[in-house]
C-alpha cells in the first residue's frame, strides 16, 4: 500500500511500526461554536494486508485492506494540546496515556491511547488505540503497534499543525 504523505503544514501522520497502518489528519480550519474554540479536522485511518485471495501469505506484496475517512471531526483545541503534552511525556519517559474528548455539539467522541497493550501477559510493542463514535456510527476501534520514532514524528507533525493552524 503506498503511504500517503501529507504535504501541508496543517497535516499530520502516525504510522505503525510495521508500516502497514496509518492514522493521518488535516486541520481544515478553526471554528467557534457556542464560545468553544474547535478545530475542524479530517482524519483518515488506512491499513494494508497481504492479498487475502492468494493461497501464499506474503507480507512482501501488500494490498489496501481498509480506508476510513472521517471528514468532519471537531476537536477542542485543549484536547489537541493535551494530546501533544501526553505525547511529549510518553517520549520522555514512556508514560502511557489516554486522551478523550467530546465535541461541542456532543455528537462525536474520540479516544486515543498510547502505551503498552492493555491485556495482561501480552509481550508486544507499545500500541496506539484510536476509538471514534458519532451519530450514525456506533464505535470504530483501530489499534496498531508503534515505536518511539513513529510517536516522535506524530508529535512533531501535530505540534507544527496546531501552531500553524488555518483560521
Amino acid at each position: 500500500m503506498p503511504v500517503q504523505v501529507f504535504e501541508s503544514p496543517f497535516q499530520w501522520n502516525l504510522y505503525s511500526s510495521d508500516g502497514r497502518t496509518s492514522l493521518g489528519g488535516t486541520i481544515k480550519r478553526e471554528v467557534r461554536i457556542d464560545g468553544e474554540e474547535l478545530l475542524l479536522t479530517e482524519i483518515s485511518i488506512k491499513g494494508s494486508w497481504p492479498d487475502r485471495s492468494d493461497t501464499k501469505l506474503s507480507f512482501m506484496q501488500l494490498s489496501d485492506d481498509f480506508h476510513v475517512l472521517l471528514s468532519q471531526v471537531l476537536l477542542h483545541k485543549h484536547f489537541v494540546q493535551q494530546l501533544i503534552y501526553q505525547l511529549a511525556a510518553y517520549l520522555e519517559s514512556s508514560i502511557p496515556g489516554t486522551v478523550d474528548t467530546s465535541s461541542a455539539v456532543n455528537d462525536q467522541r474520540l479516544n486515543l491511547y498510547i502505551g503498552p497493550p492493555r491485556s495482561a501477559g501480552i509481550l508486544t510493542p507499545p500500541l496506539l488505540e484510536f476509538r471514534y463514535s458519532g451519530i450514525g456510527f456506533d464505535t470504530g476501534l483501530w489499534s496498531f503497534p508503534v515505536d518511539q520514532s513513529c510517536i516522535r514524528i506524530f508529535f512533531e507533525e501535530l505540534s507544527t499543525a496546531v501552531s500553524l493552524r488555518p483560521s
